[in-house]
């Protein structure tokens, strides 16, 4: 089992995806609207204050490849 997509929601963060320490990624599940997310937060603060981050809709795991299903 893959450490990083085995519990799906508050799942353990993907650090360090760029050689920062407050870099860092996570897979979520987002079920009644999205299905599986991957959550990237990167390094710097935009003008108010607030970290950058994203999400992106996915449909495998980042880390082993098993296929995310609704």
């Amino acid at each position: 089992m893959c450490e990083y997509c085995n519990k799906i929601i508050n799942n353990k963060k993907i650090l360090d995806i760029d050689n920062e320490t407050e870099t860092h990624m996570e897979i979520i599940n987002q079920k009644k609207s999205w299905g599986y997310m991957l959550y990237v937060e990167i390094e710097g603060q935009d003008n108010d204050g607030y970290k950058p981050s994203q999400f992106f809709q996915i449909n495998y795991c980042p880390m082993c490849g098993r296929k995310l299903t609704k």
